[in-house]
């Protein structure tokens, strides 16, 4: 009997982590000149704690709200969603978008919100229910039956998810204009949520000088709403799981091979199942990154570029989203430190190790090199060279698809 309690509790502890850890990745976690706690700052319910270098991430997931702040805030992808990937993550908003490219988001607070004011108000009168009815019998005969808004919205825990990547991504997927329905966030414990997204909008009015598809985004603010109009309505790009089982009948395959087919998709669904159910151990000392990974977030916003058409200007300021430096290359000892610390590659040595070799499209901003160099033969640049840019994202695409 005790033992089925432990499994019980071991089910319920990891259903409350729905954030994924990568301690390894932390900036203070390898360095111990790092200042960066951005997730501690920006944790509206204070649950994460970042220790000294070489210790660990604490998280006090009673505390945690859900609100995936963290996920948003952290330049070098620390944290996930853990029960599926980003964009998987990212798709399941996405398919609320109306075929007019309206893509409402709102918190659950807000919805919560009209709940509770619903239920202060003083109820309708007989003849106002009679004629609300007649108006919604009038637009279904005329064909233009409108669901209630709460089936057409998206519900986020927290809006401060979105960044200038999450935006462009539903951007270049048919989303022509998006809502962001705000509730009063000084009374939500979440209360970063909206200043963070208008410190992300304010990137996105900066970008739309630089490019095509972006000139001319409108961005609008008010007390409970944000709303962003774009240009121009991209396809929709996403696939339903309709669409998946009709591709999967579609492809003739053997019986041994329906049978491997048969066998993989439940290995993969016990596996998800035991990530998700099963409480993740966060180790006491963080290890050093050995692996050069760009984070999820960065090859969303890299990818957007690509659809957003040509450059209306060539060199752009360094900002959260791009950056640049120089490398005094007559100077350096070639010591290899700053590489080992960059942990998206960004940085790297050509092959006669003889060049500290540097790609903007990789980089996060995230400042470590600079700390890392202990001889300051690395320069950071005022602006980044957009063709220079765009001919590493190219090269970046080339490289995941081969």
């Amino acid at each position: 009997m005790l033992g089925k309690f432990n499994i019980a509790n071991t089910v319920l502890v990891g259903m409350s982590q729905a954030v994924s850890v990568h301690p390894e990745r932390c900036n203070r976690m390898c360095h111990k000149s790092s200042e960066c706690k951005l997730c501690e700052t920006n944790c509206p319910t204070q649950a994460i704690k970042i220790g000294a270098v070489g210790t660990k991430i604490s998280i006090e997931w009673d505390k945690c709200s859900y609100c995936v702040i963290c996920v948003n805030i952290c330049p070098t992808g620390v944290y996930g969603v853990r029960e599926m990937s980003y964009t998987s993550f990212l798709d399941t908003y996405l398919k609320k978008l109306t075929d007019e490219g309206l893509l409402k988001l709102s918190c659950k607070k807000s919805t919560e919100q009209e709940e509770e004011d619903k239920d202060t108000q003083e109820p309708v009168s007989r003849e106002e229910l009679l004629a609300a009815r007649a108006a919604k019998l009038r637009d279904g005969i005329t064909g233009a039956l409108r669901l209630p808004d709460r089936e057409r919205t998206a519900l986020l825990e927290c809006l401060g998810i979105l960044g200038l990547p999450d935006i462009l991504y539903f951007y270049t997927r048919g989303a022509k204009e998006i809502r962001l329905l705000f509730p009063k966030c000084e009374k939500c414990h979440n209360r970063y949520g909206r200043g963070i997204v208008e410190d992300e909008l304010d990137e996105l009015e900066k970008l739309s000088e630089y490019f095509e598809n972006l000139k001319g985004t409108q961005i609008t603010h008010s007390d409970s709403e944000i709303t962003i109009i774009f240009p121009k309505q991209f396809e929709k790009r996403i696939t339903t799981r309709a669409e998946e089982k009709a591709i999967r009948r579609a492809k003739q395959v053997t019986r041994r091979g329906m049978f491997d087919l048969l066998r993989k998709n439940a290995m993969d669904t016990a596996l998800r199942s035991a990530s998700l159910l099963t409480p993740q151990e966060i180790p006491d000392r963080t290890p050093f990154r050995h692996t050069k990974e760009v984070p999820v977030k960065r090859k969303i916003f890299i990818d957007s570029l690509l659809s957003l058409g040509k450059l209306l200007k060539e060199e752009v300021p360094v900002g959260p989203y791009f950056f640049s430096q120089e490398i005094n290359n007559e100077k350096c000892t070639f010591c290899k430190v700053c590489t080992r610390f960059c942990h998206t590659g960004a940085l790297h040595m050509s092959e006669d190790d003889k060049q500290t070799l540097f790609t903007a499209a990789h980089c996060t901003s995230c400042g470590m090199c600079k700390i890392s160099c202990y001889h300051k033969h690395i320069k950071m640049n005022k602006t980044v060279h957009l063709k220079d840019f765009f001919s590493e994202v190219v090269k970046y695409t080339k490289q995941e698809k081969e």
